[in-house]
């Protein structure tokens, strides 16, 4: 291969130049793929070449053929060649017309030392030359003629030896796209949550040169791992539409954060690239920890506050759900909000009015989904106490008068019992320890008491008088309320007794 001279055609006057100019790679008829004597006219797409003065007459027309010439060509061993003429020098001269205006040209010429003229014009026929560009070429067909863009189109190049010799061409490059093409993502958006299957909607478009090719390709984010082909399409899509599908369950993806890079190219190989990022979801996050309160195996009753966190990245909702142990039907703890749509961090998430059901073991099950259908479960076992303590005192019974040691009976219970306590109230506040008007304990206990002795009250040393008496019983049961904070069931049996005669008097 030999050195190339170049010459160039400027908007705004003639020249011939010795320097390269950088332009887009586009697809070059090297003439390669044809026999030695193939006459060419229409077999390259999109140019019709032909010869123009007719030296041999009609009866023997001049074509342009395949050729080797002997001073080599600018690539390969082919060029394509005028025929020789009738005799040996010719006024006939070579002529490409072109299926579609040209906004630059390229191709080399020469074969022998000759001079030529190139003309542009245009149109297919008829009308001045445009553009005149004068060539002086050696031998071989090595010479670079370049019509680079100069605000015309044109659809007809006529290249003439000035002494009539003979015009070869070769490496034609047409159809030049000096502009690349535009891909433009519309969706996902950015930093979407995608499911299985994510339709990539956008434009891939080359709305002024020819349309090459595209394709998609992923990579994780932060990953230095090489970019994973998905899809590759030939197709411009120059209205808003599906440019690919990608299949989010392919080999190697998991949860995370990806980008979807796709690529364009025309053919003249320049390109035009978009990236998205989008999150890929496989399942919904939801710890066992995301449910803090009641804990597993509590005691409650009342309306249970629940409590906890519950989100994912690509959240869509939640629900919370009760039912019996040994039954099989979950039902929601709050009939008005089946659903719940909003994600909740370290707060409420649901109240449980248990008040109506009856005392048991229950399970909650708080479920969380995200917008691909993935669902998480976790389960908590809880025993419900709606009832509250047995407290009564069977004697002494009210008003009636007491001296000395006083016995009382009665009962003290609960299933889950946690305390009781037998006090009476000291309105003079000489046994309270403090000096202040308060209840004074008689006795108290952790364990049932049931139609037996709750305590022995001396009231040797308490002033005669009417005293308040009262039998308070606590269970162990975690009773919420509305508000999210809870107490216990509490009974309190309470009554009135007289010590000594009568009350002594100021």
């Amino acid at each position: 291969m030999h050195p190339k001279n170049i010459a160039i055609v400027t908007a705004s006057c003639l020249a011939i130049a010795h320097v390269g100019q950088a332009r887009a790679a586009c697809p070059t008829e090297d003439f390669e793929r044809f026999a030695l004597g193939t006459v060419i006219t229409t077999q390259v797409p999109g140019v019709t070449f032909s010869t123009v003065g007719n030296s041999c007459g009609s009866s023997s027309p001049i074509r342009m053929v395949v050729a080797s010439p002997s001073g080599g060509t600018s690539s390969g061993t082919k060029a394509l060649r005028i025929q020789g003429g009738c005799p040996d020098f010719s006024i006939d001269y070579l002529r490409m017309v072109f299926a579609r205006p040209q906004r630059e040209l390229e191709f080399t010429v020469g074969d022998g030392p000759i001079n030529l003229t190139i003309r542009v014009y245009a149109n297919t026929s008829g009308g001045a030359p445009i553009r005149t560009i004068p060539v002086t070429a050696g031998a071989g067909v090595h010479y670079l003629v370049r019509i680079p863009p100069f605000g015309a189109t044109f659809r007809r190049v006529e290249i003439q030896d000035n002494i009539s010799l003979f015009e070869a061409i070769d490496d034609l490059t047409y159809n030049i796209d000096s502009t690349p093409p535009n891909v433009e993502f519309t969706a996902p958006g950015f930093d979407a949550c995608v499911c299985d299957s994510v339709s990539v909607q956008g434009t891939a478009c080359d709305p002024d040169g020819d349309y090459g090719s595209d394709r998609l390709e992923w990579r994780a984010v932060n990953s230095d791992g090489p970019w994973t082909l998905s899809q590759t399409f030939t197709s411009p899509v120059c209205s808003n539409g599906t440019l690919y599908s990608w299949n989010a369950n392919a080999p190697g993806i998991t949860e995370g954060h990806y980008y979807l890079r796709s690529t364009v190219e025309n053919a003249c190989g320049l390109s035009d690239t978009d990236i998205a990022t989008v999150y890929v979801s496989k399942n919904f996050n939801l710890s066992a920890g995301a449910f803090r309160t009641p804990v597993d195996s509590a005691l409650i009753g009342g309306e249970a506050c629940l409590d906890g966190s519950i989100g994912d990245r690509c959240f869509s909702h939640y629900t919370v759900e009760y039912r019996a142990v040994g039954s099989s039907t979950w039902i929601p703890v709050d009939a008005a909000h089946p659903t719940y749509t909003s994600p909740v961090s370290n707060d409420p998430f649901a109240l449980w009015d248990t008040r109506a059901l009856p005392d048991g073991d229950y399970e909650v099950r708080v479920t969380g989904a995200d917008i691909c259908g993935h669902a998480t479960s976790i389960v908590r076992s809880f025993s419900l106490d709606n009832t509250a303590p047995d407290a009564v005192i069977t004697e002494p019974l009210n008003c009636d008068f007491v001296d000395g040691l006083v016995t009382f009976r009665g009962s003290a219970s609960d299933a889950n019992l946690q305390s009781w306590v037998l006090e009476w109230y000291d309105a003079a506040g000489g046994h309270t320890g403090s000096g202040l008007p308060g209840w004074v304990t008689i006795n108290s206990g952790t364990t049932d008491v049931v139609n037996g002795v709750l305590g022995v009250w001396d009231t040797d040393f308490v002033p005669d008088c009417a005293h308040a008496v009262r039998l308070r019983v606590s269970d162990h049961a975690q009773v919420g309320r509305a508000s999210c904070d809870f107490t216990s069931h509490q009974s309190v049996y309470q009554l009135a007794l007289n010590v000594g005669q009568v009350c002594p008097t100021k």
